[in-house]
């Protein structure tokens, strides 16, 4: 198997999709949270805090909704005052 070439993915017949990152256009402090986020929800599941990881994952639901608003109201008019 040494020296053997990776096969072309268009000879095998698979096509590579790529996943498309769906926090793309967020704003960077958004996409920060959510990753700490995530990154508490794999430790409490890891401590089986169960209650824990439930609150957590409501949390980044609604933080991703909000940031989502944020960036389409942003692509809607580009033009807006930004408030920090």
């Amino acid at each position: 198997m040494q020296g053997e070439a990776a096969p072309d993915p268009e000879e095998s017949g698979i096509e590579e999709i790529a996943d498309p990152d769906p926090t793309a256009n967020f704003p960077q402090w958004s996409r920060s949270l959510l990753l700490l986020l995530d990154y508490a929800i794999i430790e409490g599941l890891q401590h089986d805090l169960h209650t824990f990881v439930h609150y957590l994952k409501l949390a980044e639901a609604e933080l991703t909704d909000v940031a989502s608003e944020a960036t389409e109201m942003d692509e809607d008019d580009p033009s807006s005052p930004r408030t920090h």
